[in-house]
């Protein structure tokens, strides 16, 4: 009888913790091989951005502002993970309502092998931003089913619990724990990361503010998911203040299924198990 107990408790937290590996939707454009090395073991990736860095340094002798395009950052989006996350930074790096990321959008943050901040379209110092949310405003933590754990993970700027904007931050380091559960991973960088490793080498002041400006190039945006639009209710894109936690369907789907088995199988383990207990007792000429 232990030990079926124990099976019970065994099987049961398999059912609630368990979660397939994940596999894209069908009609979901493939990352190629190189970049979808780096988003091994993430969830399936719905958008794909890549945007040019460049540099402006100021000549001291001429004040003339000198400026060299560094090459491009690309970053995989995980959309159907964090979907109002994501769905908030595309039409910011895809200015949908006439505001976002812009050639102004600068770097104005970047601590060597830690992280480099941007998304500041407002005032480009770190102090403004706004998100497509709450009449331009704040909206709340999505999840944190994503981990810090990788050089070059994409995570949400806050200034405390619910306080996501259009400010956000890409690592510098192979992996930032202490992170976790504050701040909202949403992609990861595959393309790009000499660009990333000259931000982190940039020359900053006591403020980590960069003395050279980075800013943004050309933007270009590729939706791998062509049912993620169509996959969330986006009716209530000014009231994202009052959301809690919105799962992906998919995967939703997937624990449901193995929860459903895994109790069908419970349930034919405890017929065995107390039919074979029922024969013991037959058996037992001392029971009566």
């Amino acid at each position: 009888m232990l030990f079926y107990n124990l099976l019970i408790v065994w099987v049961g937290l398999l059912a609630l913790g368990f979660s397939a590996p994940a596999v894209s939707p069908e009609g979901v454009k493939e990352l190629g091989t190189d970049e979808a090395s780096f988003v091994h073991n993430d969830p399936v990736v719905t958008h794909k951005i890549e945007w040019e860095v460049i540099r402006k340094s100021v000549k001291k002798d001429t004040n003339k502002v000198k400026s060299k395009n560094l090459g491009k950052i690309g970053v995989a989006l995980f959309g159907r993970t964090v979907p109002y996350t994501v769905n908030n930074m595309v039409h910011l790096f895809n200015r949908t309502y006439g505001y976002g990321f812009d050639d102004k959008t600068t770097f104005h943050r970047i601590i060597k092998d830690f992280m480099v901040q941007t998304g500041d379209f407002q005032y480009h110092d770190g102090t403004g931003s706004y998100s497509i949310y709450n009449s331009r405003g704040k909206f709340k933590d999505e999840n944190f089913l994503l981990s810090h754990d990788k050089y070059g993970r994409l995570s949400m700027a806050n200034s405390g619990p619910h306080t996501n904007k259009g400010q956000f931050f890409i690592t510098t380091d192979n992996a930032c724990p202490w992170l976790d559960g504050s701040y909202v991973v949403f992609g990861q960088v595959i393309s790009g990361f000499d660009v990333l490793d000259a931000l982190n080498s940039a020359r900053t002041d006591k403020t980590d503010k960069p003395k050279d400006d980075y800013v943004f190039g050309k933007i270009n945006i590729e939706v791998l998911d062509p049912t993620f639009e169509s996959s969330y209710d986006w009716s209530n894109i000014s009231d994202m203040g009052t959301f809690v936690t919105i799962a992906s369907p998919r995967l939703s789907y997937e624990k449901l299924i193995i929860f459903i088995s895994l109790s069908g199988l419970l349930w034919l383990l405890r017929r065995f198990y107390y039919a074979r207990q029922a024969r013991k007792d037959l058996e037992d000429s001392s029971y009566y």
